[in-house]
């Protein structure tokens, strides 16, 4: 009797836990299911505090005037299928084409749906659990189809209970910090009565907060702050602002021409002075033709990593003091319909921008902090930063702003030694090899990367995405 031959025993799934529940994560976990099939499977899991995955925390505004800044055709989730988004939105019946600015609550919808209809091959798992990510725990370390692996424990909080994962590879993919405290402001509202201060605009139902106000103090004078007096004015258009700026710069406004100029180039140079000067003499050039500017914003842009990458480290700490803040200025734009709304609203006078100096928080009835993300480094934001901080695992970059990380996004503990088995994604690898670093389409780079990384050796192509 001849014997039918031995089905071949399957691998164990490449376990892999991403902490986080937002954008990130779910471009995360779609990249490795993406390149996973039978012969490499992996088990995916994600740990959200707040409940859905997809949304986060930025996208989980059901405001009207909560719009996102780009273009939706730039905003697929899916690697390598730009089209995704508008796709997903056209079958659904919500007219968006390429050049719209949709609702951040249409986004979170996207994410979580790409969530949902994630394709698991054969083999693999994609698991949710509601928890917080608040230790990580080296086990060992193995070497796994030729590759170094080291093996974690992740303990998750949820309630009064506390459980641990198996990882063979960590993601944290923490999203974006709230802004950073301000002490003296947190003092001087604290002890006026009725007086209310929002730290954090994000976490907080603002037309609430601003029931009994007629006039609202921001500080800060970013997006942030765009999306705070645009909501608030919908919501209570008998409200008046005033907006604390220590430059009076404002972001500056998308166009609904998305007309790319294939004739402007990049700035030449790869010095910091040569990049600045040759930026500054393109900008006033478009400012005396009339030639439209942002393309050659966005040329820089598409240059702004491998720049940054070879810039000295004196130059990098220089254009973080002195260009930082016109550079987010001329790259982060409003959507159009919230820059012709602040137009109007500064026209008018129901938004007057001042300085913090000239500025009394006793003449609000309710105070916004809307300065932006604090950096990731800081305590207090995360617990598993915190813990991860305190026991060496990660490392605050010299700059401040992100921690100190590889080319490929692996943390340098204390003693600048790779962390094997842990990738950061998003605001945290920022300052390190790389400026840009939270748009959707440097996420979907660096969790394309990581997919690769996990899964060098993938057995089939990639199929199309659906767009559900």
């Amino acid at each position: 009797m001849v014997l039918p031959p031995a089905r071949p025993t399957p691998p164990p799934p490449l376990r892999v836990v991403v902490v986080g529940g937002g954008a990130a994560a779910v471009m995360a976990a779609r990249a490795v299911l993406d390149r996973a099939d039978a012969a490499t499977p992996v088990a995916v899991t994600v740990v959200e505090r707040h409940g859905p995955v997809g949304p986060g925390l930025p996208y989980r505004s059901e405001h009207p005037w909560h719009l996102l800044n780009n273009y939706a055709g730039r905003l697929s989730a899916v690697d390598g299928d730009p089209d995704h988004l508008v796709r997903w939105a056209a079958r659904r019946g919500l007219g968006v084409t390429g050049t719209s600015f949709v609702p951040r609550a249409l986004y979170g919808r996207y994410l979580r749906d790409l969530a949902d209809t994630t394709p698991v091959p054969p083999g693999s798992l994609f698991a949710r659990t509601v928890g917080e990510a608040v230790d990580l725990r080296r086990l060992r370390d193995s070497t796994r189809g030729g590759r170094r692996r080291r093996t974690h424990l992740v303990v998750v909080r949820t309630g009064g209970q506390r459980r641990e994962l198996v990882a063979d590879h960590v993601v944290l993919a923490l999203g974006t910090p709230p802004p950073a405290r301000l002490p003296h402001l947190e003092r001087a509202v604290g002890g006026l009565p009725g007086a209310r201060y929002v730290p954090d605009p994000w976490a907080t139902d603002l037309t609430a907060a601003a029931a009994s106000a007629r006039e609202v103090l921001v500080i800060g004078s970013g997006l942030t702050m765009v999306d705070v007096v645009c909501a608030l004015h919908h919501d209570r258009p008998d409200l008046r602002f005033t907006v604390c700026s220590r430059t009076g710069a404002l972001p500056t406004a998308h166009t609904t021409a998305t007309r790319r100029l294939d004739h402007v180039p990049a700035p030449g140079g790869e010095r910091l002075d040569d990049v600045v000067a040759a930026l500054t003499a393109q900008l006033a050039a478009c400012r005396e033709t009339g030639t439209p500017w942002r393309p050659v914003v966005d040329a820089v842009r598409a240059r702004a990593n491998s720049l940054w990458a070879g810039f000295t480290a004196a130059e990098q700490h220089r254009f973080v003091a002195e260009h930082a803040r016109t550079w987010e200025t001329l790259r982060h734009r409003m959507a159009p319909d919230s820059a012709d709304l602040m137009r109007r609203l500064m026209r008018d006078r129901t938004v007057v921008l001042d300085h913090p100096d000239a500025v009394d928080p006793s003449a609000a009835g309710l105070v916004v902090n809307a300065t932006g993300p604090r950096p990731v480094p800081t305590a207090g934001w995360n617990p598993l930063v915190d813990r991860l901080l305190e026991t060496g695992t990660l490392r605050p970059h010299r700059l401040g702003l992100g921690v100190d990380v590889d080319v490929d996004g692996h943390p340098l503990d204390a003693s600048g030694r790779a962390e094997i088995g842990l990738t950061v994604l998003g605001a945290g690898r920022r300052g390190a090899h790389e400026w840009e670093v939270t748009a959707v389409p440097d996420l979907r780079t660096q969790t394309t990367r990581l997919a690769h990384e996990l899964l060098p050796s993938r057995r089939h192509p990639l199929a199309p995405a659906s767009a559900g």
